[in-house]
């Protein structure tokens, strides 16, 4: 096994059982926790099974390009990000958002120089 994917697998061991005692420990709702995740087992699969992928991606990202390449990779995804969170979540302050990308992607620009 290499290095990325003993990382991998620890990374995910750690996080993803953390993910479900925290979904678990609102004693409160508790039993609604619980069968909304019964109901909800392709949902929550997937969810695994995605956050599994990106943690991947990221450390072979991390693994065969240089620290300044990622991070102006991942700067660029912040614009995306800020537009789904407009279209999908109706976030406000859509133009201050945008705006503060692209002053992190100018920061990443600078460090690649």
């Amino acid at each position: 096994m290499k290095a990325t994917e003993i990382t991998l697998v620890f990374w995910t061991l750690i996080v993803i059982p953390v993910m479900f005692i925290i979904i678990l420990s609102e004693t409160n709702k508790t039993k609604s926790n619980i069968m909304i995740m019964l109901h909800n087992k392709k949902n929550y699969l997937l969810l695994i099974v995605f956050y599994s992928l990106m943690q991947y991606v990221t450390l072979l990202c991390f693994k065969y390009t240089l620290v300044g390449y990622s991070l102006a990779i991942f700067q660029l995804s912040s614009i995306v990000s800020v537009i789904m969170g407009y279209r999908y979540f109706n976030e406000k302050g859509i133009k201050k958002k945008l705006l503060c990308s692209v002053i992190m992607i100018l920061g990443a620009v600078l460090i690649l120089k």
